[in-house]
């Protein structure tokens, strides 16, 4: 067994390097049917072996129970060369040995005791407490939203991919790989949904993601995870000799994935043509290093997967369960694995959205990152009025912002404006808002703040002049639009975990009603209420909700109505101390601060935005 781990000769197995005075860690794994006794002892001749006929003694030793459901009188040996992974990736021994020795969830490894080993002089510096100085690292910051929305696109293409993968998996291996993916791919949005982007940290950010894949375990999750361990090294060191000038962009991402893929090669003997997920992820990184475009790259990728139709496995499961006899050429399943990696690195491209000129401007200085950067927002009546102003604001403030109109003309005019999406969108429709957060979860994975902006009147007049029609147009856009976003917009924010915003328009007309647009005053007094109401029933989801209330803006759409004749301009300004309407700037800077971390203990308020009127 121990040839077949450590002959140099052996072109199947030696690819891993063995060198004089290598810190080395032994694992032997009881499959279930071992004694105590017999583990012992074949510790202790392994031992006396590894140093007589390998001059190799292991600075760990791990002897138990790993894998106990065979039930088996057998075992197995492993050997993990910490000082080859120290070579690989510039991390030094000591760190790595300090990070095997950290405390774990895992229920069959075990709480060891070994004293710490005598440090060589040529294995790199020790650092300490590593995991607080690494947590520390300086990084280049990025645009934290750009890196959520690929991440998270990737992922849902993967998660979308699970039965196909599954079928393909049944057929030529062992059925598990659909759901390895599956579970990578959730592991990665939960730490997306834990804020690890917030700061826009690469280092961070790329550290985490790999920590996410590595928890699944398993083959395929062990060959990403390599991969990116390998490629936010060569992004340290390349950031560490240069900090100053350091541009994270396509160049430095494709020459850290070329040397990524050097660094892999030395842990795994599958090259391409061996039906594994080899077979894209070779193509990718040869592409992405040589041409410098991650299109191109990903078209490699799926080209390299298709190849895997038909083709013979040399290595993994498949190499013994995929020969079932009747698969031809033209009808045998692509690799899952393979197909998989293509589809993650696509799904990863299309949500960083035209990646090839997006990704040369990652470097992104904190100084414009916005208080709303990486967070997603819906403005309803966000044609024009009051809600451009707020798409306008938000938009600036770092938000992905979603018009949601039901002018689609407009709606598209403004949203190609601003650079915002637009979905069209009947706020009385339940249908129509569900549509809205399906646009928002597809395009972004997220759905942060709701900005429930349209609103309608009726022509001031009496009381008594006031038709079903207007009755009914009132409370229906005004109030019941606010009944369906909060009922189809909360179990969405519940289930992600992370909190949200709404802001919802009410009106002075709710505080200080006057005469002439009674019922529309009710329909704003119920906004009011009903967001007083939710704030405190929400807030153990930590999902606020505020109100805004602007006096009459002039020019907004509304103020014909509300003001009646145009000669009344005048005289109702003369009630507003500081002499003038709400404008969409005003109740934009309003709504963009409610939503931002900066009124993250605000909640159930009404906020008055009226230059004094309601004083």
């Amino acid at each position: 067994m121990l040839k077949y781990c450590l002959d140099p000769n052996d072109p199947d197995r030696a690819f891993v390097e063995f060198r004089k005075d290598d810190v080395v860690t032994l694992l032997i794994n009881n499959f279930g049917g071992m004694s105590q006794f017999e583990i012992e002892a074949l510790t202790t001749v392994t031992r006396q072996l590894l140093k007589r006929d390998w001059n190799i003694e292991p600075t760990r030793i791990y002897a138990q129970c790993f894998e106990t459901s065979l039930n088996a009188p057998g075992w197995s040996l492993s050997l993990v060369n910490f000082s080859g992974i120290e070579r690989q990736t510039q991390t030094p021994v000591s760190k790595l040995l300090h990070l095997l020795d950290l405390d774990t969830q895992a229920p069959a490894w075990p709480r060891n005791g070994y004293a710490d080993f005598q440090l060589r002089k040529d294995s790199g510096k020790d650092l300490g407490d590593g995991a607080e100085e690494e947590t520390a690292q300086a990084s280049p910051t990025v645009n934290a939203g750009l890196i959520e929305a690929g991440l998270r696109n990737a992922c849902r293409a993967g998660i979308g991919a699970e039965p196909d993968l599954t079928t393909w998996d049944i057929q030529m291996g062992d059925g598990d790989c659909g759901e390895a993916v599956e579970n990578m791919c959730k592991n990665i949005l939960k730490t997306l949904d834990s804020g690890v982007c917030k700061d826009g940290n690469l280092f961070h950010i790329l550290d985490e993601v790999e920590h996410a894949v590595e928890d699944v375990g398993g083959t395929l999750a062990a060959i990403i995870s390599i991969v990116l361990a390998s490629f936010t090294s060569q992004l340290k060191l390349a950031y560490a000799k240069d900090p100053q000038n350091f541009q994270m962009g396509i160049e430095s991402a494709s020459t850290a994935a070329g040397q990524a893929l050097k660094n892999l090669m030395g842990y795994t003997s599958a090259k391409q043509g061996g039906r594994t997920v080899m077979d894209s992820l070779i193509p990718f990184c040869e592409s992405i290093e040589r041409d410098v475009d991650l299109n191109k790259a990903c078209e490699a990728a799926q080209s390299g997967a298709d190849s895997t139709r038909g083709m013979k496995a040399k290595f993994g499961r498949a190499t013994y369960v995929g020969d079932k006899g009747t698969q031809s050429k033209q009808t045998a399943p692509p690799d899952p694995g393979a197909m998989a990696a293509a589809i993650f690195l696509k799904g990863l491209r299309d949500g960083l959205r035209n990646a090839s000129l997006i990704i040369q401007e990652l470097q992104y200085s904190p100084k414009m990152a916005g208080k709303l950067s990486g967070k997603v927002a819906i403005v309803t009546g966000g044609a024009g009025g009051f809600g451009k102003g707020i798409a306008e604001k938000m938009k600036a403030d770092g938000a992905e912002v979603i018009i949601a109109d039901f002018v689609e003309e407009a709606g598209q005019k403004t949203a190609s404006e601003l650079k915002c999406e637009f979905c069209k969108c009947n706020v009385t429709s339940r249908h129509d808002w569900e549509a809205a957060v399906k646009l928002a979860d597809e395009k972004f994975g997220r759905l942060d703040f709701v900005i429930n902006n349209a609103g309608t009147t009726y022509r001031n007049k009496s009381t008594n002049d006031v038709t079903d029609e207007d009755f009914d147009k009132v409370f229906s856009v005004n109030v019941k639009s606010i009944y369906y976003s909060a009922n189809v917009i909360v179990p969405y924010m519940q289930k992600k975990g992370t909190g949200g915003s709404f802001v919802n328009i009410a009106s002075t007309a709710g505080i200080r009603p006057r005469p002439g647009l009674t019922w529309y005053n009710s329909s704003k007094a119920a906004v009011i209420c009903a967001t007083k109401t939710m704030a405190v029933e929400y807030a153990k989801d930590k999902i606020r909700f505020n109100s805004v209330c602007p006096v009459v803006g002039m020019g907004t759409g509304l103020s014909d109505l509300f003001l009646g004749k145009p000669e009344n301009e005048k005289a109702f300004m003369a009630t507003v101390p500081l002499g003038r309407g709400s404008t969409p700037k005003d109740i934009g800077n309003v709504c963009s601060f409610l939503c931002s971390d900066d009124a993250e203990f605000l909640t159930g308020i009404d906020m008055p935005v009226d230059g004094g009127r309601c004083v």
